[in-house]
């Protein structure tokens, strides 16, 4: 049962230009050895065909090969594919399996053409095959003992096809509306992502500046102060430099997302301050200081409860954390931890500039 099914999507996922052209192929090795090949049920019915040469076979490759072109010219293709089978019973030759190829045209015209047009071409084809039948009722009327069961089996075949075709137009317009909205709403996610970003570059921004003209203004209080002054330099240290100040933070919102997300709970940091990198590594035991259940949310930007996915729209912890390491060209690495709770480790790159 799986062959069957696995062979249609895969005939579906090739280029509309080759399952055409692959359909065109097939319907031409069906109908062509019925034009040589004898009929038991004509000769039961005693129905005298003209012999089959290069114009049959002509007319028969205009039935079938036009279907290759039936998605872009759906309307010369109908056309083209009723001109031939009515052209080869008018001259007398038999009747092959290519006449389907004015059912899958007329399908064609149904589905990816605009409804008023599609039906405009059905009408003026209804018309058409009138004529194909009264052809077929002169020439061989031994071969439609009944012909108003034949009319209205004609008519219900094509009828059919072309209700399939509007009904594959709406389900390919609904799909398209479907991955227009999809594309929508990725777009949105991505300027949503982008303007959180920025919003958080310029806060950050923002907070380098008040340090740095904190900075300076210390500096210039120091160098007006007389000599032996010392007793008046205050009690607490000047801020110090960028890449501290970012460590500070990245502490500080690691162990705010670790409350919100989390709870009251153990937190362990770890700060290793080398040659030419400072290094941070803060970790939490999860919900209550306890290992938590497997798919249950942590600290850090996990979603737990419903006030952790509130805290997570409205804060931006992870997001602050990333643009403060990538302010410096260092690393970021956040995830759970195997035996329940969340970890952050973060490098920042030392240079003469950041301290």
């Amino acid at each position: 049962m799986r062959m069957p099914w696995s062979l249609v999507r895969r005939v579906r996922e090739l280029p509309s230009t080759v399952a055409d052209g692959l359909l065109a192929a097939l319907l031409t090795l069906l109908a062509l050895p019925q034009l040589f090949l004898d009929s038991e049920y004509f000769e039961r019915l005693d129905i005298q065909f003209r012999e089959p040469g290069a114009v049959a076979v002509l007319l028969l490759l205009c039935q079938t090969v036009p279907l290759a072109w039936r998605r872009r010219a759906p309307y010369a293709v109908l056309a083209v594919t009723w001109t031939a089978a009515t052209t080869q019973l008018a001259l007398g030759y038999k009747p092959t399996f290519a006449e389907a190829a004015m059912v899958v045209a007329l399908y064609t015209v149904a589905a990816h053409r605009p409804r008023p047009q599609a039906a405009l071409a059905a009408g003026l084809f209804t018309a058409g095959m009138v004529g194909y039948g009264l052809i077929i009722e002169a020439r061989y009327p031994t071969a439609f003992g009944d012909g108003l069961q034949s009319w209205v089996q004609t008519f219900v075949q094509y009828g059919a096809a072309f209700f399939l075709g509007d009904l594959q137009k709406r389900r390919l317009a609904y799909t398209a509306k479907l991955e227009a909205l999809t594309a929508q709403l990725a777009e949105e996610q991505e300027l949503r992502s982008r303007w959180t970003a920025a919003e958080e570059r310029g806060r950050i921004a923002r907070e380098l500046h008040d340090v740095v003209a904190h900075s300076v203004s210390v500096m210039v209080v120091q160098a007006g102060r007389p000599a032996g002054g010392g007793g008046g330099r205050g009690r607490a240290p000047a801020p110090a430099g960028r890449v501290d100040l970012s460590a500070y933070r990245i502490v500080q919102e690691a162990l705010t997302n670790s409350l919100k997300h989390s709870g009251p709970g153990r937190a362990r940091i770890l700060v290793r301050y080398g040659a030419h990198d400072l290094r941070l590594e803060i970790r939490d035991g999860g919900p209550a200081g306890n290992g938590q259940k497997r798919g249950q949310a942590s600290a850090f930007g996990r979603q737990p409860t419903d006030s952790a996915r509130r805290s997570r729209r409205a804060g931006h912890g992870l997001i602050g954390m990333r643009e403060r390491v990538a302010l410096f060209g260092g690393t970021l690495e956040t995830g759970s931890l195997p035996g329940g709770g969340y970890r952050v480790a973060a490098r920042l790159p030392l240079d003469n500039g950041s301290q």
